[in-house]
């Protein structure tokens, strides 16, 4: 078997080494059980029952509408969502979501890297990163908007 080109070797260890540098250098820190259990409790205080928010997935910005603690209305670019996906995309769902892919993490023990910010007073997630090394896509949102209502 022929060993592959010393150039093409190079590359895949610079791409590699860049796409860790931004992974790294990205908003949040790392997903932790701590950190997530302090959100939850920030949110259940203090979280309001009606919200609304917009979280860019893919660059594809989504916008929810929660009226006591259920989704009423989703939109993504602007069209609508089957109602079957909004119990995702409460906050409740969100951390949930988070509280998964932490404990994915944890099993499977690929490498994966998970990174979090939530906002400092609600406790809600505004970012999350997940990649895992030699996969080619990696999971990222950022809620750009917040409002409680």
């Amino acid at each position: 078997m022929r060993s592959p080109p010393k150039t093409a070797l190079a590359f895949a260890v610079v791409a590699s080494a860049v796409s860790l540098v931004f992974l790294l250098r990205g908003e949040g820190s790392g997903l932790t059980a701590e950190s997530l259990a302090g959100a939850r409790a920030r949110w259940k205080e203090k979280g309001p029952k009606s919200y609304e928010f917009t979280v860019v997935v893919d660059g594809v910005a989504q916008r929810v509408r929660v009226r006591g603690g259920e989704v009423v209305e989703m939109t993504t670019g602007g069209s609508p969502v089957p109602p079957h996906v909004w119990k995702y995309w409460t906050v409740e769902g969100m951390l949930t979501f988070l509280d998964d892919e932490w404990r994915r993490a944890c099993e499977q023990n690929r490498g994966a890297v998970l990174r979090a910010a939530f906002e400092p007073e609600l406790g809600y997630p505004r970012y999350f990163l997940r990649h895992v090394p030699g996969e080619t896509r990696s999971t990222e949102w950022r809620v750009t908007e917040f409002h409680a209502r």
